[in-house]
């Protein structure tokens, strides 16, 4: 007989408390239990999407203490597909005692049920996953390039072409400030991230992480361009911040790039300072090598870097393309 079973995870004050308690354990340093219930407000309490899936993810328990011993958990998302709003899943913090190891494929099963069934963003760190994903029709967006833009006034110039705010529009640093989408998909065809107002909210006050928010607003609050930062040190030294989510309603790039330049020429503006009250060296831009978002911008150190960002989409939308950023999957939840 298994030493272990898997069961659904079943919420409740007294469940929540052994979960956070064993993920507690697991990680170590990585978060305490208080930690880990802010995390489990977020992922399903706070989230706007939160009943568009009602699985949060299962647990695997010991068969002869009865205790937790694994966990996968599952994030609902909204995404757009060709350009109307669609329910997604994030798989997260899988993870099995050592000595239970051997089970931990347990739980893979349970997420393979989903294969097929809704659209799935994965963002996992582990490579040596890679083969078995995409041998089970998972989808790989992986080639990436990454260059950092020095903060100040000389930005404007390495950014390139872009665009003067329209009349009567301004940039903000609260999302507060944000009452509606101008449309909340970039494209009309294929797979993004769906925006709304909402998600911009929950997203920018993720504990897991501390995040900036910079957008472009009219008079009457609706949105049309936003870039979210997180910090980012470079080489645990230099203050940096990462441009990880980014969207325009506009037909070019233009507002975008101006956007971004208007933050690296005055990161204070937005909230991007140390705790000491210093600015940051450098923004950091990444961006899959088919996006032309940040083309034309002359970054310093500007490289190939390989993203870990996989999806697995129904069969009706397999041939479908998927606009990625940076922020897919559960990475800053």
């Amino acid at each position: 007989m298994n030493a272990c079973l898997v069961q659904s995870y079943e919420d409740s004050a007294e469940g929540r408390t052994h979960l956070a308690n064993f993920l507690g354990r697991a990680f170590g340093s990585a978060g305490d239990s208080v930690d880990w219930c802010r995390r489990f407000e977020q992922w399903w309490d706070l989230n706007p999407a939160g009943d568009l899936c009602h699985e949060k993810g299962w647990v695997l328990k010991a068969r002869e203490s009865g205790e937790i011993v694994g966990f996968l958990g599952l994030i609902p998302l909204c995404y757009a597909v060709d350009g109307k709003p669609s329910p997604a899943v994030v798989p997260t913090t899988w993870v099995v005692e050592p000595q239970f190891r051997e089970a931990s494929m347990m739980l893979g099963r349970k997420l393979q049920e989903f294969e097929g069934k809704t659209l799935i963003v994965s963002t996992t760190g582990r490579r040596d996953f890679r083969d078995r994903l995409v041998r089970r029709g998972w989808v790989l967006s992986g080639a990436a390039i990454r260059q950092f833009l020095p903060c100040g006034r000389w930005a404007r110039f390495l950014i390139g072409e872009s665009a003067p705010l329209r009349e009567g529009r301004r940039i903000t640093s609260e999302v507060d400030d944000v009452r509606s989408v101008a449309v909340s998909c970039q494209s009309g065809r294929g797979i993004e991230k769906w925006i709304t107002p909402d998600y911009l909210r929950w997203y920018r006050q993720s504990p897991a992480r501390e995040h900036r928010f910079a957008g472009v607003i009219d008079s009457e609050g609706r949105l049309t361009s936003f870039l979210m930062l997180a910090p980012a040190p470079v080489w645990g030294v230099l203050r940096a911040w990462s441009v990880v989510d980014w969207f325009t309603t506009e037909s070019g790039y233009g507002e975008l790039r101006g956007l971004l330049a208007a933050v690296a020429e005055s990161p204070a503006k937005v909230g991007l300072y140390e705790a000491n009250g210093r600015s940051p060296f450098f923004l950091r831009l990444t961006s899959m090598v088919d996006d032309e978002v940040w083309e034309g911008v002359k970054g310093l150190l500007r490289s190939p870097v390989t993203l870990n960002h996989f999806h697995r989409a129904p069969e009706s939308l397999r041939l479908l393309p998927k606009r990625c950023v940076l922020a897919e999957g559960d990475l800053g939840l």
